[in-house]
């Protein structure tokens, strides 16, 4: 049985649905493909100021749950107005790398094929002032709305309107979870939405040894981190019983070299070599024979059945516990 861990209250979310529906009639009458994101329009326009009206006040939100200051003073001392993209984002930048988290089009009806219309990492610069483009599509629209209304495109409106479907996955704080050993999690990477889909780092990819930390998580999925919405890990639990399982094996293994004649035969002939592993050191005093030998003592039981998985929001902290030996 797979089921989702929720317990916040989300009074964005259905706001959020409604201006995706609106995307999405839209793109009912205008084709949305690489040669249209600068077509620009009135109601386009609306709904990129909605979008940052959501984001100004849901960025808000998260900012004051992570512990922002709440009165922020200039540099005279005097009291001043939180600012939602260098104050706000710059805190979720820092505490999420929220910033640097990218989306892709997954709409059925949206028709793009550029590498720049299908990702896009919609909160880029948002934390700098006067930077990330639909942000100052806002800022101009909202101003001089007559004279800037060409930036009420498509592009813009896309990107804003992803930048507040990621602040609003992070609102929910949502994961997911099965309480069945070897099910699979059903997920669907959409997370909701009509249009956009997320990325899943996949942290299972990993070497579990005598010690083991994130360090020994496979750099294709390090590499995956940073633009991951969501990772998909092993719970406690189960890399707890994959470690002491390793551990107790290497003992075995071990103990078994220490105590054969070939090795005590080497020993008392020759130094070992610095660096020189118990693998090694079995092959250089007995050969392979020795090695297959030993190596049948040290019988691995993990089976895929045994094993608990969990899909988590990536907020930039550790994956799995640190582990030694006596962590058993």
């Amino acid at each position: 049985m797979n089921g989702v861990k929720s317990e916040k209250m989300n009074l964005y979310w259905p706001i959020y649905k409604n201006l995706e529906k609106e995307v999405i009639d839209i793109s009912n009458n205008i084709h949305f493909d690489d040669s249209q994101t600068k077509v620009y329009s009135m109601k386009i326009a609306d709904l990129i100021v909605r979008c940052a009206i959501e984001i100004e006040s849901i960025s808000k939100n998260l900012y004051q749950q992570l512990g922002g200051n709440m009165e922020p003073k200039n540099d005279l001392g005097n009291s001043r107005d939180i600012y939602f993209d260098t104050d706000c984002i710059q805190l979720l930048e820092n505490k999420w790398n929220i910033c640097k988290k990218e989306i892709q089009i997954s709409a059925s009806n949206f028709y793009f094929e550029k590498l720049e219309n299908t990702i896009l990492t919609p909160l880029k610069k948002c934390n700098e002032r006067s930077k990330g483009r639909w942000k100052k599509a806002y800022q101009n629209i909202k101003h001089d709305r007559i004279h800037n209304l060409k930036d009420g495109n498509i592009e813009n409106l896309l990107n804003a309107l992803g930048a507040l479907y990621i602040l609003n996955l992070y609102y929910k704080d949502e994961n997911f979870f099965t309480n069945e050993k070897n099910c699979n999690i059903i997920f669907d990477n959409r997370v909701g939405s009509e249009i956009f889909s997320v990325f899943v780092a996949h942290a299972e990819k990993i070497s579990v040894g005598n010690n083991l930390s994130d360090d020994d998580i496979d750099q294709s999925v390090k590499n995956e981190l940073e633009r991951s919405i969501y990772i998909q890990k092993y719970k406690e639990e189960s890399i707890r019983f994959m470690h002491k399982e390793v551990v107790s094996n290497n003992s075995k293994f071990l103990d078994k070299l220490l105590n054969s004649n070939e090795v005590i035969d080497y020993l008392q002939k020759n130094e070992i070599s610095p660096g020189m592993n118990p693998f090694d050191l079995a092959r250089k005093a007995g050969g392979d024979q020795l090695f297959k030998e030993l190596l049948s003592v040290s019988h691995f039981n993990i089976r895929p059945s045994q094993l608990y998985h969990e899909i988590i929001l990536n907020k930039s902290e550790k994956i799995y516990p640190d582990l030694k030996p006596n962590d058993l």
